[in-house]
């Protein structure tokens, strides 16, 4: 959130808060109940101010933003594009996402060695 704070917010440790974003909407996805069951209870009791938070088990048609709205979104695959199977399955994901009209896209690898250095 520290990214993405209004002009005008203090620096200060609990400066950063979700409340004061300029992020509007979240929209989490996983296929993977448990990890959505966390990311729920992460923030069940933090003031989100008029943020909306929203999970579910994958991506729609109905997600899709037009290129002339997507500008401020983006498509983030936090390090699920290094644990797919082969090539075609993370062209599929890439490819996804493309398609889903955000501004800007991050995948983040996940490898062994960046793993040896956390």
């Amino acid at each position: 959130m520290h990214a993405f704070q209004g002009e005008g917010k203090t620096d200060q440790q609990d400066g950063h808060l979700l409340a004061q974003s300029t992020i509007k909407s979240y929209l989490a996805m996983d296929k993977r109940d448990g990890l959505i069951a966390i990311a729920k209870r992460l923030v069940s009791d933090i003031h989100v101010g008029e943020t909306r938070l929203r999970w579910q088990r994958g991506f729609s048609d109905t997600d899709k933003v037009t290129r002339s709205e997507g500008g401020g979104t983006l498509a983030l695959s936090a390090f699920h594009l290094s644990s797919l199977p082969n090539a075609v399955a993370r062209k599929d994901l890439v490819r996804e996402m493309w398609s889903s009209g955000a501004e800007l896209i991050v995948c983040p690898p996940f490898t062994d060695a960046v793993n040896d250095r956390l």
